[in-house]
């Protein structure tokens, strides 16, 4: 509600100007009243600044509870990062060796993207078994694409191919 609203509501069943006039200056004076007391406080504040400690630890202040963000009883072991890794680096290591090597123009995922043009993500969905959730077909002119620039043949694509 604006200003100018909240004085007509104010005043809308008060018909002498005396009566309007004391009204507002008696709101005159609350809101002096009120600027007083926030500058007040905001010397307050100003005066004791300086005089808080810094820092977690610091004379004065309670210690924290060490509450990190990483909940260490799901903290992976050693063994079960290799095990991921071994499961993520079997699913297309025969194309991915293929594209890099030096004989096939030495391509990185992203490169080969950028050249065909589509995104790494597709190209790898492609890539998955179709018993795979994430497997997605190709089109026949990106299958053709990749194999202009990198010899791996057009029709050797799990996801299949479609036309386009």
């Amino acid at each position: 509600m604006d200003a100018s609203r909240a004085i007509r509501l104010l005043f809308s069943r008060v018909t002498d100007t005396a009566e309007i006039h004391d009204r507002l200056a008696a709101l005159y004076r609350e809101r002096e009243k009120a600027r007083a007391r926030l500058a007040e406080i905001e010397r307050e504040i100003a005066a004791t600044w300086d005089e808080l400690p810094e820092g977690p630890g610091a004379p004065g202040l309670r210690p924290s509870r060490g509450r990190g963000s990483v909940n260490s009883e799901h903290m992976l072991t050693a063994e079960h990062k290799t095990a991921l890794s071994r499961s993520r680096k079997g699913r297309d290591e025969k194309f991915l060796t293929w594209i890099r090597d030096k004989k096939h123009g030495g391509w990185s995922l992203n490169r080969l993207a950028a050249a065909v043009p589509m995104s790494p993500a597709s190209i790898s969905q492609a890539r998955l078994p179709t018993k795979d959730e994430h497997s997605r077909p190709i089109r026949q002119s990106k299958a053709e694409r990749i194999r202009e620039l990198t010899g791996w043949p057009a029709d050797a694509w799990p996801g299949g191919v479609i036309a386009g």
